[in-house]
Order: structure tokens, then sequence, then C-alpha cells
């Protein structure tokens, strides 16, 4: 299993670093716009539990929007933004009480099925701000994305090692606080790094690469309950090792607006 993880794995990675670094304006919009579009399918397809036109017209809704404000920036930031915290405000509410999935069943998967679009939608809108709209845009992507692989790769051996006590176990049994606590040291590495690296002040930035990590683990528990409710271990079979596409981007659903919103604040106080 961890050999088939690792070999896709390097098999994905350079092509999203490489699409991140080279691409231009269209190029990412395009690839952001299909990468969330595969996202919410596959939650689409979790909630709904059978294939229907909702699991194809809303992704490709999505996506053209993302496309749109990726060429035009037709959308503010701090649109982004709050729309964003309001969002993972719900699924903390959601993640608190995963009772609420259990309701009234056609409100319930629409519900699930919205918050999935408009988080999906989000992410996608912060994705194409930050590489296309922000100075030094393709640098920070490639930042963000590596930001999210140092905590998975901590989280995952730190849990395998010294993992005793379940961060979430209703929600997911693999996920631990020392998986949490080890991805955190991870980042606050990759933060030290990366501030040496830009010239950036080093405490700003391990607070704020510590603070996305954190929220990309909620973003984390709550595909995980997705899954838990859609009676269903991964959400796809695109990625080897991975599972599907919300198998492997989870994280960065709930990390890209905010860490749009760290490079922001930072750029402002540069």
């Amino acid at each position: 299993m961890l050999k088939t993880r690792v070999l896709t794995s390097v098999i994905l990675a350079p092509l999203v670093l490489a699409v991140s670094w080279y691409g231009d304006a269209r190029v990412f919009s395009a690839f952001s716009a299909v990468l969330m579009a595969l996202v919410l399918h596959e939650w689409l397809a979790i909630t709904y539990r059978h294939q229907g036109l909702a699991q194809w017209l809303l992704p490709a809704i999505v996506a053209a929007i993302i496309v749109g404000h990726g060429l035009n920036a037709s959308i503010s930031i701090r649109t982004i933004v709050y729309m964003a915290v309001g969002l993972w405000a719900l699924a903390l509410l959601w993640l608190a009480n995963p009772r609420l999935g259990y309701g009234d069943a056609v409100i319930a998967t629409k519900l699930k099925a919205y918050l999935g679009t408009f988080l999906a939608l989000a992410a996608g809108l912060a994705l194409v701000t930050l590489h296309n709209h922000v100075h030094r845009g393709p640098v920070w992507t490639v930042i963000l994305f590596g930001l999210i692989w140092v905590a998975d790769i901590g989280a995952y051996f730190s849990g395998r090692l010294f993992g005793r006590h379940k961060l979430a176990p209703a929600i997911s049994p693999g996920k631990t606080v020392e998986g949490v606590l080890g991805a955190l040291l991870f980042v606050s590495l990759y933060a030290v790094a990366i501030a040496w690296w830009l010239k950036l002040p080093v405490v700003k930035l391990v607070a704020g690469f510590c603070a996305v990590a954190l929220v990309s683990v909620v973003g984390d528990l709550t595909a995980s309950l997705v899954k838990r409710q859609g009676e269903v271990k991964d959400s796809g079979r695109w990625l080897p090792g991975h599972g599907g596409f919300l198998d492997r981007f989870d994280s960065l659903l709930a990390a890209a607006p905010f860490f749009l919103a760290l490079v922001v604040w930072l750029s402002a106080r540069a």
C-alpha cells in the first residue's frame, strides 16, 4: 500500500508542481477548474449514492466560474475568504454534531451537496486568485501544495510511529493527536525553510503555516465524515494508494482560501 501510494505521488506531484510553476493564467485556471470539478463530482457521488444530472451539472458550473474568475478576477479576495470562513464554520458545526447529516434524508442530502459545491468553489477561486492575481503567485502556489504534502507526510509517519490518542474516532479512526502534532512539527520546519528562502519573518510564517495546517485537518475530517455517512472507504479509484481526488485533495479544500488570506496579509506587511 505504501509503495503504491509513493509511486502515485511521484507521478502526480511533479505534474501539479509543473502546472503551478510554469502554467500561465489560462493553463492553471483550467487545471484548477478540472481538479475541483473532479473533487466535487466524487463528493456528490458519495452524497447522492446514485448517478444523476447534479453530479455532472454542478461540477461543470463550478468549473466555469473558476475559469472565469481565474482570467478576469471578477470576485474580490475578501468575498472568497469570507465565504470560506462561513462554509467551514458550518463544516465545524457538522463535525461537532455528525447526526445533523442523518436528519431528513432529502434535506440532509441536499445540504451536504450544497456544502460540497460551495467548498469546492471557494477552494478553486482561492487557487486561481493565488496563482494568477497575487504577486509571485506561482511561487506561493507551489509553496501551498508543498505545505499540504509536508503536513500529510508528517501526520502519516508520526501517526504510524507514535499514534496512541485518537483525534476523532467516530469520524476517522485512523487519525491521531500525535499525527497532528507531527504534521505541525514538519510544517514548522518547512516554514522556517520558506522564510529563509523568501526573506520573510520566521515567527509569522511558522504561525501562519501551522494555522493553515490545522485548517487542512478540518478539511480532511470533513471529507472523512462525508465518506463515513456515505458508507464508502475511498471516494474513487483514480489515484492508486490514495483513492480518489477527494481523498487526495480534501485538505486543499480547506487550506487554499486561508492560505490566500495569509499571503495577502504577509504582502500587506512586507
